[in-house]
C-alpha cells in the first residue's frame, strides 16, 4: 500500500492507494474506527488497533 500526499490549504492530507484490497485482506469493515501508530525512523505506518462499529439494537414497545 503506497501513500498519496494531496496539498489541502497550509498543509498536506494523505491517503492510501488499494485501501479497499487492505480492509478486504484484513477483514475490516466499513464504518470501524482504525488506530495506527507511526514508526518515524522506519517511516512506517501501523495498524495498531480495530474498532468495529456498533450498532444500537431497536427494543420493542
Amino acid at each position: 500500500m503506497k501513500t498519496i500526499a494531496e496539498k489541502n490549504g497550509d498543509g498536506y492530507r494523505y491517503g492510501f492507494s488499494k485501501w479497499s484490497a487492505f480492509l478486504n485482506s484484513n477483514q475490516i469493515h466499513i464504518g470501524a474506527t482504525l488506530f495506527f501508530k507511526y514508526v518515524k525512523s522506519l517511516q512506517l505506518l501501523i495498524l495498531t488497533k480495530v474498532v468495529d462499529k456498533t450498532t444500537k439494537k431497536r427494543g420493542r414497545a
